[in-house]
């Protein structure tokens, strides 16, 4: 914990660690602060990393005893606040992000519809509800064929099925494709590395419901998306009940608005 490292920032998704740096008397200071979560103005000669990284990790560590996440993208500002005054400001910001979270959740469960049914636009047509047929083959393999598996295996067969299933290799697929259930996740792994995310994972939940994980910032996301329109049906982020005005494409750019103006409460996590 806090040791002093150096990394090369490859792109906005890639980090690459480089090594680790001595440590000076700070460092091992602040690990004692943070056993009994004090602040940290105790401490002399402390770098900016050094309190930013103590803000967080007070704020990490308060959040698993109140059974809460919290990410670095929702609270850079509140790092350095956290760090001077300790655990009482750590337990202002969380309430804040709890309070953020539950009236989100509260709006998703008061929203009764069912989502494969729901209205949605498609770019050319006028607005229809489109009817899904009940019986999709998923896009991955069984729970006890995926067992054997490796990580990159796993990965591997998941590109080669969504590959088989458009029936052309990634260089010689059309740029505009009609919008199907099959080719669902390859559409949208396109739309996230076009808006600068990183696909992690997709997965068809439903007819309706298809689920995107991906990396942005540095920081994981999970995304769910009708998987005709890729409209946003659940951001996973507080977007004040206005997710359906966004679709997968231009959700990361969002993301960023956040970020820089410090308002991202992030709503679905691992």
């Amino acid at each position: 914990m806090f040791a002093p490292c150096k990394a090369y920032h490859w792109s906005s998704n890639v980090i690459i660690f480089a090594g680790v740096d001595f440590e000076g008397e700070a460092e091992g200071q602040a690990r004692e602060a943070l056993e009994e979560l004090r602040p940290l103005t105790t401490v002399r000669h402390v770098p900016a990393t050094l309190r930013l990284a103590y803000g967080f990790a007070v704020l990490h560590r308060r959040a698993r005893q109140l059974g809460a996440q919290v990410a670095p993208a929702e609270v850079l500002r509140d790092l350095v606040p956290v760090a001077e005054m300790g655990v009482t400001q750590a337990n202002v910001v969380l309430q804040r992000l709890m309070q953020e979270r539950m009236r989100v959740a509260a709006r998703v469960a008061s929203a009764s519809v069912a989502v494969a049914l729901s209205p949605v636009v498609v770019p050319g047509q006028p607005r229809e509800r489109i009817s899904v047929p009940p019986s999709v083959p998923s896009p991955v393999l069984t729970k006890p064929q995926r067992a054997g598996l490796t990580r990159h295996e796993r990965e591997a067969e998941q590109r080669t099925r969504w590959q088989r299933m458009l029936g052309l290799p990634r260089e010689a697929r059309p740029k505009q494709m009609s919008a199907t259930l099959d080719n669902a996740p390859d559409r949208a792994e396109a739309a996230l590395e076009a808006a600068g995310a990183r696909p992690i994972a997709i997965r068809l939940l439903d007819p309706g419901r298809l689920e995107v994980r991906y990396r942005f910032l540095n920081h994981r996301f999970i995304t769910v998306v009708h998987p005709l329109t890729l409209q946003v049906l659940d951001a996973g982020i507080c977007l004040a009940g206005a997710d359906r005005m966004v679709t997968l494409d231009s959700l990361p750019s969002v993301i960023r608005e956040g970020v820089n103006t410090h308002r991202l409460v992030i709503t679905r996590h691992d």
